[in-house]
């Protein structure tokens, strides 16, 4: 697998701001991968994404194509495309015309055939003639990734574009837009704020804070294994946990704990609510304060020691407020930067 994109040092700083926007950004997307960008609003994850299409120039830093510098190149001339939240459909257009606009690379005679293969490969096949707003708003998505992915771009940039669907519509939405983009072979970033939507879509997630890229990685590294108390945090419910640790071993309020790694001294750990287990005893020194019940599972308040732990069980193990509960672990703790 080859790199397409490479960026390297990526600085970008705004007027208004005294810190910038994205900072010293490193990082790099190969062939046919989708990366999913994720952080809180005002990270940097937008703003990085505007300068790989050209829209915004940094004040440092490279962006390479294929080992080439693309900032001296305009938006058109970089050959990517962007799949945006509001879908950018031109209205007045029907959904052919759409995609013949997007194919100027090939013969005005192949357009029209073109069109209705990529809206068949949509599943949209022999609607051609209908308007952009007699569709719903899945079916505009992937009109819009259809539009995208006719002009054959080097690289395709989603923002945030399962916003504006509901809940059930945006899941499946996003899992077809994932089966087009490997479908076709296509190299992706996603820009995002929601964890599950980058933990199902991506390849690789880069969690972003403050302009920073606080880590790269699998979606199970990023959540199995995270590198710090915010990205643990982030991504998913977690316990952190103060302790002291001496040859591998934790000494925690849930007990002595496994560590990940050999370190010695005071370390922060990251124990995710599945990977505590609760046990109900008369003389525990646990107690639940709250409990919600989600359906699949449920979400456990405890108190226990003069701490409150976050606990995640299946539906069979239901446990009354005020109960005692004796709260422990068999996972190894993960080591977290603070």
């Amino acid at each position: 697998m080859s790199t397409l994109l490479r960026i390297e040092q990526l600085t970008k700083y705004f007027a208004h701001q005294d810190k910038a926007a994205v900072s010293q950004l490193n990082m790099q997307v190969e062939q046919g991968e989708i990366l999913a960008l994720l952080g809180p609003s005002g990270c940097g994850k937008t703003t990085t994404l505007r300068m790989i299409a050209g829209f915004e120039q940094p004040d440092a830093g490279d962006i390479l194509i294929q080992q080439q510098s693309i900032l001296g190149l305009s938006t058109q001339q970089r050959k990517i495309g962007m799949v945006f939240q509001d879908y950018a459909l031109f209205p007045h257009w029907n959904l052919q015309d759409n995609l013949i606009y997007a194919m100027k690379h090939i013969s005005r005679a192949d357009r029209v055939k073109k069109a209705e293969y990529w809206l068949e490969l949509v599943g949209l096949g022999g609607l051609g003639k209908r308007m952009p707003q007699e569709l719903s708003g899945g079916q505009q998505q992937r009109v819009a990734l259809a539009r995208t992915l006719a002009a054959e771009p080097k690289l395709v940039l989603l923002d945030e574009p399962f916003s504006n669907l509901d809940a059930a519509l945006r899941e499946s939405t996003r899992d077809e837009v994932r089966r087009l983009l490997k479908a076709n072979g296509a190299t992706a970033i996603l820009v995002t704020h929601d964890q599950a939507e980058a933990l199902s879509f991506a390849d690789h997630i880069g969690v972003m804070q403050n302009g920073k890229l606080e880590q790269l990685g699998t979606p199970e590294d990023i959540y199995l294994r995270p590198q710090t108390a915010f990205v643990a945090e982030f991504l998913g419910h977690t316990n952190l946990i103060f302790a002291t640790a001496k040859n591998g071993i934790a000494q925690t309020a849930l007990g002595p704990i496994a560590l990940n790694q050999p370190v010695e001294g005071q370390v922060t750990l990251s124990l995710r609510p599945e990977q505590l287990c609760l046990q109900a005893q008369p003389d525990a020194p646990g107690v639940v304060i709250n409990r919600e019940f989600r359906g699949h599972d449920y979400f456990y308040l405890i108190e226990q020691q003069g701490m409150l732990f976050k606990v995640i069980t299946t539906q069979q193990e239901r446990y009354e407020l005020n109960q005692r509960v004796q709260v422990s672990t068999c996972y190894q703790a993960v080591i977290v930067q603070k």
